[in-house]
């Protein structure tokens, strides 16, 4: 009896893949989430993706690139992007997965999932910064000036923002400083948890009434 050659590639991994992971992203830091990182047990061909296949609550127009992100193809993680503006950065989408055309590499099926909550991996972004010149009107600063930033989210009102660390954690642009001539604030302080309110000083500054 002859058998003729047979080649091909041959696996016998009949498990299918699962979700591990459902993380939120900002891609583009504005406040608003605009993805979903998710991550399987198991690597899987980005080629099978079909973004429709993933229901992600409150989000409009899903879809995929396997580049998002610097991502790597046929790796265990993908990114469902949807449109910004949808949700805010602190939000939690459930993610709902429906048995579609997604498989692992040697070709088993992910089973329909969900809904599942995601989890929170996005950071606040500053949204607002609105200077004030309150009741002193003079040309330029003067000492009751005060600039509020609002972020996106509740914050862990981070203390003390001082003169040592202004300048690092609210980095200005053109070599700007928030320090006076004396390499002083006024102060800095919460309203509430996503509400920071900066006084400014003008100790050893010169200033004109306008």
């Amino acid at each position: 009896v002859t058998f003729s050659a047979i080649s091909g590639t041959f696996s016998d991994d009949l498990v299918a893949p699962t979700i591990s992971l459902r993380e939120t992203v900002d891609i583009d830091g504005d406040g608003s989430i605009d993805g979903l990182h998710i991550t399987f047990s198991e690597n899987v061909d980005d080629s099978t993706v079909t973004a429709t296949d993933f229901g992600i609550a409150g989000a409009s127009n899903e879809s995929f690139s396997s580049t998002t992100q610097s991502d790597t193809a046929d790796d265990n993680d993908i990114y469902i992007t949807f449109d910004d503006g949808d949700l805010a950065s602190d939000a939690v989408p459930t993610l709902t997965y429906t048995k579609g055309t997604l498989t692992d590499l040697p070709g088993n099926f992910l089973a329909s999932n969900g809904p599942v909550a995601s989890t929170d991996k996005a950071g606040p972004a500053i949204i607002s910064a609105v200077a004030s010149d309150e009741t002193g009107i003079y040309v330029g600063i003067d000492g009751d000036d005060t600039v509020t930033i609002t972020f996106s989210e509740n914050t862990n009102q981070l203390t003390p923002i001082n003169a040592g660390n202004i300048n690092t954690l609210f980095a200005l642009d053109n070599s700007h400083s928030w320090l006076d001539g004396a390499s002083g604030i006024g102060s800095a302080t919460w309203a509430d948890a996503k509400t920071l309110t900066i006084a400014l000083s003008v100790y050893n500054e010169p200033r004109n009434s306008d």
